[in-house]
């Protein structure tokens, strides 16, 4: 008889649940990139629990300038991305470009919450403190950087 072969180490079956979970958290940044969108097409009003102004204020911008609706449509589109990155295009670049960009966004994001007048309480800041952290995992353990996002085709012509 043959020798059966030891089980799989503990960590290579749960990298993928960690990951798919990491995939999950980032995904639902989705949620606030389409009230953003929402709020710079007129669709509806700042919801007043997010304190949209009050946070562009602490960088001393106005919420009716052209400023403030072109950050607000960049943050927007930028999270509405991170679903279709995930799903659909499997990008390695993209996961990338989303750590780079998350260490100083999120920094912003982390000033402003705590620079407006009655700030939420710092359990409410976790989400913003964990962000980065999943998507620098994302771009180290997200992805074989040597397998490319779609399988090629092996048909013969």
């Amino acid at each position: 008889p043959l020798p059966t072969p030891p089980p799989p180490a503990p960590l290579v079956i749960a990298m993928p649940l960690v990951v798919n979970i990491l995939r999950g958290f980032v995904s639902i940044m989705s949620i606030p990139g389409a009230l953003y969108l929402a709020i710079v097409l007129g669709l509806l009003d700042a919801p007043e629990q997010m304190r949209t102004a009050d946070k562009l204020a602490v960088f001393g911008i106005d919420m009716s300038t052209s400023l403030a609706r072109s950050i607000l449509t960049v943050v927007g589109l930028g999270k509405m991305l991170i679903p279709i990155n995930q799903c659909l295009l499997k990008s390695r670049t993209l996961d990338v470009v989303y750590a780079l960009a998350s260490i100083p966004g999120f920094g912003a994001v982390l000033y402003s919450h705590r620079a407006i007048n009655n700030p939420d309480p710092w359990s409410k800041e976790i989400a913003v403190l964990m962000a980065p952290t999943a998507f620098i995992a994302l771009a180290v353990i997200g992805r074989n950087r040597n397998m490319p996002a779609a399988k090629p085709s092996t048909k013969k012509e």
